[in-house]
C-alpha cells in the first residue's frame, strides 16, 4: 500500500513540475499522461467486459470525472478502479483549474498588450496618427471622429503614453515610431492618410520621412511650426501638405479685423454650422468657368465655392480665383457647406 502511495505521489510530482509554468505543452503532457494512466488502469482493475474498458466510454467518464460533473452513468465498481477515480478526480480538477486560469491569464495579458500598444495590428486603408500631444492629440481625434470621411480605423502610434488614451475612439500602437518595427505594427505601408503630430520640428522631419519611405501613396499632413522645416519636408514630397500655427496671423487679424477669429474657427471645426470641405471633380466631367460654376452651387445646393486646385495638386490651389478660371475635370473644390457633399449626387450636368 505504501508502495502504491509513493508512486502516487511521485505521480502527482511530475505533474507538478510539467505545469509549474503553465506553459500549454506542459498541461497538455499531463492530462494526456492522466488520461494514459486511467486507460490502462481500469480494464486491469475493473476487467475486460467493464464499460470503463471501451476506449469510448471511458474517454467520456474521463472527461466527467475530471471535470466533477460526474453524472454517474458509468462508474467504476472495483476498490482498485475506484482508487483510480479518485486520483483521476483530484489531479483532473486541478489540471482543469490551471487550464482555466492559463485561459483567464491569455485573454487578460491580450487585452493588456492591446491597451499598451504592445499588439501588431491588422489594418488597411486606414488613418494613422504618428505623434502623441497631451490634450491636442484628443481634440484632433475628436474634430475627426465628427466628419468620417473615409472608412476605416484610426490608430495612434506613439512613444508615450504607456496606455491608450482614448480606448474607445483609437487602436494604439506605442514605441520609436520612426522604427521600421513600429511603423510595421501600425500598418502605416497600408494606411491611406498619415497625420504628423509630433512635438517638435525635428521629430516630425524624421517622422514623416520613414512614414513616407514605408508609404509612397497616402495622403501625409504634418504638424510644423518653422518655414524653414515645412521646405525641407517639400523636398521629401511636394505632396506632403503641411500645417504651421495660425496664432501670430490670427493676432494680427483679430487686431485689424475684429472677429476674423472666430470665423475662421467656425470654417475649421466640424461642430458648427458650415465648415470647409473638398470635393474632386468627376474624370468624366466636362470643363466649366469658376463664376457660372460657384452661381449654381450657391442656387442649388446652397455651398459656396471658394478655392480650386488643378490636377498638379496642392501646387496648382488658386484661392478666390476669376470668375473666368476654367476648372477642368479631375480638379478639386473647396466649399463651405453645413456637411459633406458627395460629389456623386450633385446634378453636374444641371450646372
Amino acid at each position: 500500500m505504501l508502495s502504491v502511495v509513493h508512486r502516487l505521489k511521485r505521480f502527482r510530482d511530475t505533474l507538478l513540475r510539467l505545469v509549474t509554468h503553465a506553459s500549454w505543452p506542459g498541461i497538455v503532457i499531463a492530462l494526456t499522461l492522466l488520461y494514459g494512466a486511467g486507460a490502462v488502469c481500469m480494464p486491469l482493475f475493473e476487467g475486460p467486459s467493464s464499460s470503463l474498458a471501451s476506449l469510448s466510454d471511458y474517454t467520456w467518464w474521463f472527461i466527467v470525472t475530471a471535470t466533477t460533473v460526474g453524472y454517474g452513468d458509468i462508474s467504476p465498481a472495483t476498490l482498485g478502479g475506484r482508487a483510480t477515480a479518485v486520483v483521476i478526480m483530484l489531479l483532473g480538477v486541478g489540471l482543469i483549474a490551471i487550464t482555466v486560469a492559463k485561459i483567464a491569464e491569455e485573454v487578460v495579458d491580450f487585452g493588456k498588450r492591446r491597451l499598451r500598444g504592445l499588439m501588431k495590428l491588422d489594418e488597411t486603408g486606414h488613418l494613422v496618427i504618428l505623434g502623441y500631444c497631451p490634450g491636442e492629440t484628443e481634440a484632433l481625434v475628436r474634430e475627426l471622429l465628427t466628419d468620417r470621411t473615409e472608412a476605416g480605423d484610426i490608430v495612434l502610434c506613439a512613444t508615450d503614453p504607456e496606455e491608450n488614451p482614448m480606448p474607445d475612439c483609437v487602436k494604439y500602437v506605442r514605441g520609436d515610431i520612426s522604427s521600421d518595427e513600429v511603423l510595421d505594427r501600425a500598418c502605416v505601408s497600408r494606411a491611406s492618410r498619415i497625420l504628423v503630430h509630433c512635438l517638435d520640428d525635428n521629430e516630425t522631419l524624421v517622422v514623416t520621412l520613414a512614414a513616407r519611405s514605408v508609404n509612397r501613396t497616402a495622403h501625409i499632413v504634418a504638424r510644423i511650426e518653422k518655414e524653414a522645416s515645412e521646405r525641407h519636408l517639400k523636398r521629401i514630397d511636394p505632396e506632403i501638405e503641411c500645417v504651421r500655427s495660425l496664432s501670430i496671423a490670427l493676432m494680427v487679424h483679430a487686431v485689424q479685423d475684429r472677429g476674423t477669429t472666430a470665423v475662421i474657427a467656425s470654417l475649421l471645426s466640424h461642430g458648427s454650422d458650415d465648415t470647409v470641405f473638398r470635393m474632386e471633380l468627376p474624370a468624366s466631367a466636362k470643363s466649366w468657368q469658376f463664376g457660372p460654376l460657384q452661381r449654381a452651387f450657391k442656387e442649388k445646393l446652397d455651398v459656396t465655392l471658394f478655392a480650386i486646385a488643378g490636377r498638379g495638386g496642392l501646387q496648382d490651389l488658386d484661392v478666390n480665383p476669376t470668375s473666368g478660371k476654367t476648372i477642368d475635370a479631375g480638379s478639386c473644390l473647396f466649399y463651405i457647406a453645413q456637411s459633406r457633399l458627395d460629389s456623386r449626387q450633385v446634378p453636374w450636368e444641371e450646372m
